[in-house]
């Protein structure tokens, strides 16, 4: 009897404790467009910001989508910066950095502006219920820029 009576308090203390609480991570998705049209190729990145201890995390953007899988996404509760690169091919060949005698890789230049990259502002806030995340940025040109 005295186990029954253990294992009832042990139960209910585990629902009240462990079960559902704490953050975790979930998907993130979304789509990446600058002034307009579909970054093809890119990164996004999310930094723990504001106290969270979250881990960062990230993926790339492929044809102004990108996916960053549950078991590496963002955390629940968590405050997160939000960076973002997009990568136009210019036409140049340069030696890989890990292979200088191997075949040349096409040279690429970010062409996101600063503000959503390393000066970026951009935050996104993970709901502490949320069971994925779907978060759209659509990037426009500094004024003044060609």
């Amino acid at each position: 009897m005295r186990a029954v009576a253990f294992l009832f308090v042990g139960l209910a203390m585990w629902s009240l404790i462990g079960c559902g609480s704490g953050s975790r991570p979930i998907p993130m998705r979304g789509e990446v467009t600058f002034d307009g049209r579909p970054v093809e190729e890119g990164t996004i990145t999310l930094t723990p910001t504001d106290g969270h201890t979250g881990p960062g995390t990230g993926g790339t953007i492929t044809n102004g989508r990108y996916e960053i899988p549950g078991n590496v996404g963002p955390t629940t509760g968590g405050k997160y910066r939000v960076e973002i690169s997009g990568y136009a091919k210019l036409g140049k060949m340069v030696p890989d950095p890990f292979n200088p005698t191997g075949p040349q890789l096409p040279y690429k230049e970010n062409y996101i502006p600063a503000k959503y990259g390393m000066q970026s502002t951009l935050v996104v806030e993970v709901p502490t219920n949320a069971r994925e995340l779907q978060q759209d940025y659509q990037l426009e040109k500094d004024k003044g820029a060609k």
